[in-house]
């Protein structure tokens, strides 16, 4: 009965609020890789600077890289809360999230009609993670649909050393120059 009336729900917000209510659960999800909960305590892991990493978004579109385990979404979730603080509009989601959403939403069409003054920023976690071929390629063409809108909103997303260099879709949408000084050199760029 509950779970019938919150669909019902969902199905009468408008595109913006069902936006802003996903985001919301994908930035509490990521808050739980920020910690390890010891005797009852939540001890923060500390991670790369995520002040280093909002200077560069400012300038574009970013992808944070790194290998499994190594903290990606511990540090989108600091950006994303940092980014926050300074007045930014910003969306968090799941890379698994994309395809559903913006066929609920038409996610680039909310963004691009979504008023602000400062930059907006859209987060995704663990872009390599659809591995379904179809839901990889429908949330890359998302992406790539809110890339090409050049305007207030910044796309920075998370995903696997590997997926990286395996996916040339992944290097398509994020070519440059690293703004590390520590990258691979080996990377797609």
């Amino acid at each position: 009965e509950i779970a019938s009336r919150v669909e019902q729900l969902e199905q009468k917000a408008n595109p913006l609020t069902k936006l802003k209510r996903r985001s919301r659960r994908a930035l509490s999800e990521l808050r739980t890789h920020t910690f390890v909960e010891l005797a009852g305590l939540e001890v923060t892991i500390s991670r790369v600077d995520a002040n280093a990493i909002i200077e560069m978004s400012s300038a574009g579109n970013l992808a944070v890289v790194g290998e499994a385990g190594a903290g990606k979404s511990a540090v989108l979730y600091s950006v994303a809360d940092g980014l926050a603080r300074l007045g930014n509009d910003v969306v968090v989601l799941n890379a698994d999230d994309v395809p559903e959403l913006d066929t609920k939403v038409d996610l680039s069409g909310v963004l691009e009609e979504w008023v602000g003054s400062e930059h907006g920023y859209l987060i995704v976690d663990a872009l390599d993670s659809p591995r379904d071929e179809s839901a990889a390629r429908r949330t890359y063409e998302a992406i790539r649909a809110i890339v090409a809108l050049k305007g207030r909103w910044r796309v920075i997303v998370a995903c696997r050393t590997f997926d990286l260099r395996a996916r040339a879709a992944t290097a398509a949408l994020f070519r440059g120059a690293p703004h590390a000084t520590n990258f691979d050199p080996g990377l797609p760029f």
